[in-house]
């Protein structure tokens, strides 16, 4: 099996099927690679490693293996012209993906089959809303690590489900 590389500035439209090693790095905002489509990271073997930001603006994340961002970045879903809803869900297994910043520029929202890790910034950047889906046995959730926030939250953009937040042991 051979790994794929997404980097700045890097346009891909077609599904990415990872069973791998997927890197996706871009050095900044503007210069970091953009994905028009799908990403189905398979089991048991995938692993996507974000190192920076990263723009998937059309298409859903299916999860099934190790998905995490390291360092510093943005995860943005969406580009503001969206026609649907993205989804972060699985396949099979219902891994989590933990991401750092994470950016929804999606006015029809962001909807959640299994709960999605953030453990740093979650900013509603457009009106539109965070579902999370209430028939899941394994209850997905928008989960707010320790140190984690929401940024620009308000009536026509929030979270329309559940949301958790994750406290340290020294927190009262």
């Amino acid at each position: 099996m051979c790994s794929l590389g997404l980097f700045s500035t890097v346009t891909h439209a077609t599904d990415v099927y990872n069973s791998d090693e997927l890197y996706i790095y871009g050095s900044s905002a503007s210069d970091s690679p953009v994905l028009n489509t799908n990403i189905y990271n398979l089991s048991p073997n995938g692993n996507i490693v974000i190192n920076g930001h990263f723009r998937h603006i059309k298409g859903d994340l299916r999860n099934d293996a190790d998905f995490q961002q390291v360092g510093t970045g943005t995860y943005v879903f969406g580009d503001g012209t969206n026609v649907v809803a993205q989804v972060v869900g699985e396949n099979a297994t219902g891994v989590a993906p933990q991401l750092v910043d994470v950016q929804l520029n999606n006015t029809l929202g962001l909807e959640l089959e299994i709960p999605l890790n953030v453990s740093g910034t979650f900013t509603f950047s457009v009106a539109g809303d965070v579902v999370t889906d209430r028939s899941q046995a394994a209850g997905a959730a928008l989960v707010l690590e320790s140190a984690a926030s929401i940024s620009s939250a308000e009536d026509d953009r929030h979270v329309n489900g559940y949301l958790s937040k994750v406290y340290s042991s020294a927190s009262s």
